[in-house]
């Protein structure tokens, strides 16, 4: 009963901490996605413990007082406390140690969120201003603040916090403080050519990545770097961060991290899987960038992706193409390779195709597939395989090939202002 919780009678919580409350427990939903929930529980936890340290610079940001009052009186205890008699993971985890007191961390979470929902500018700037009194990173205290930022948290949030620290304040992860700031510019500062952001595809064409590479192998295995490219054309073409280009071409957040995804500065190409020297690099990225220059009509890639987000193959469209399947081939190929697979597979070739972009990330149908409809990685890649070729060696694809090539025509007519 010693808690402040229990010194005063609480007044019931204002409709923002119950809708704070609410956002909340939907993270935690089972239905909720893991990464993005552990994401963003990630970035509540860097932020909070910032302004934990350099409390009271935020108090401002909460109109909630009797939040605020109780972090005062945690942060108060936390600082008073004796490091001397303190245990060793306590003192290397003060900052990030939840208040006891339901209403400080009631508070805490309060701030930390509304310093989140901030516009980046605006983010960037508030941490510039908390981080010039926070206390060295290399003093106790900040537990595993950093490295959790730099393996977990959102790019957003890394690209703000590496601008906004001061020279007294350094993230000790080289990784963190050396790498990312590499991958903020482009290699090529310099414009070239008068495309905009909105004409670069998200998948480049391959007449446009083969400018790159003359090795036909190694540009079909190079996934990530035609990710890489086209974000560095997206910063070539404007003053984009490196995170910021990527997203603004609809890339997931950490696109370029994980297993057979890490070539975002280590690019290997050709046969031999050499590093790209970053001269040879940038020769590479100026030829690409010229080749696009020289397109004689640039097509909206950007409103492209927006008016179709979301966007799948309907049942009655796909009810058309299976009938005339079943009357050219009969129900054996549709009945090999599954009617919801086939279906799933023809969604993602057009979308890709409309909207320029990696077929990956093409919208699925949420709705439950029949029995044996389930899509298996190793069938679906041959599909897709044999659409993407330009005479498929196989008829029933050949069949289907052309009416979604005519679907998809008919879709980029429609799109265009």
């Amino acid at each position: 009963m010693e808690s402040p919780d229990h010194l005063t009678v609480s007044a019931p919580p204002s409709a923002d901490m119950i809708r704070l409350q609410q956002r909340l427990l939907d993270l935690l939903h089972p239905s909720h996605d893991a990464t993005s929930a552990f994401t963003a529980f990630s970035d509540l936890q860097v932020i909070a413990a910032i302004v934990n340290a350099t409390w009271p610079a935020a108090a401002a940001v909460t109109p909630e007082r009797p939040l605020a009052s109780a972090l005062d009186d945690h942060v108060a205890e936390v600082r008073q406390a004796d490091p001397a008699a303190m245990t060793h993971i306590a003192r290397v985890n003060r900052w990030v140690t939840p208040p006891r007191s339901t209403l400080a961390t009631a508070g805490l979470l309060d701030i930390s969120s509304r310093l989140l929902a901030l516009p980046p500018g605006a983010l960037e700037q508030a941490l510039r201003v908390l981080l010039r009194t926070a206390p060295p990173e290399r003093t106790s205290g900040w537990g595993n603040t950093w490295r959790l930022l730099q393996r977990h948290g959102s790019y957003l949030l890394q690209e703000r916090v590496i601008s906004a620290v001061p020279a007294h304040f350094t993230p000790s992860s080289h990784y963190f403080e050396t790498v990312h700031r590499r991958a903020r510019q482009a290699v090529i500062p310099a414009r070239i050519g008068h495309f905009q952001p909105d004409h670069i595809p998200q998948w480049l064409p391959d007449d446009w990545f083969s400018v790159m590479f003359t090795d036909a192998r190694s540009m079909a295995r190079s996934i990530a770097f035609r990710r890489y490219a086209a974000v560095q054309l997206v910063q070539i073409a404007s003053d984009m961060l490196f995170n910021d280009a990527a997203s603004f071409l609809g890339l997931p957040d950490q696109w370029h991290r994980g297993h057979n995804r890490s070539a975002g500065l280590k690019i290997r190409y050709n046969s031999h899987y050499r590093f790209w020297r970053r001269e040879d690099l940038a020769t590479s990225l100026t030829a690409l960038a010229q080749h696009v220059s020289q397109a004689q009509e640039y097509i909206d890639y950007r409103s492209r992706r927006l008016r179709f987000l979301g966007w799948t193959l309907s049942t009655d469209a796909w009810a058309d193409l299976e009938t005339e399947l079943r009357r050219r081939h009969g129900d054996h190929h549709v009945f090999s390779y599954s009617a919801g697979l086939l279906r799933d597979c023809s969604s993602k070739f057009i979308w890709s195709r409309v909207t320029g972009s990696e077929w990956c990330l093409a919208p699925t149908r949420t709705a439950p597939t029949p029995r044996g409809d389930e899509l298996t990685p190793p069938r679906e890649a041959r599909v897709r395989k044999l659409l993407r070729s330009p005479a498929p060696s196989i008829s029933f694809f050949q069949t289907l090939k052309a009416p979604l090539i005519r679907y998809s025509d008919s879709l980029i007519l429609t799109s265009r202002p």
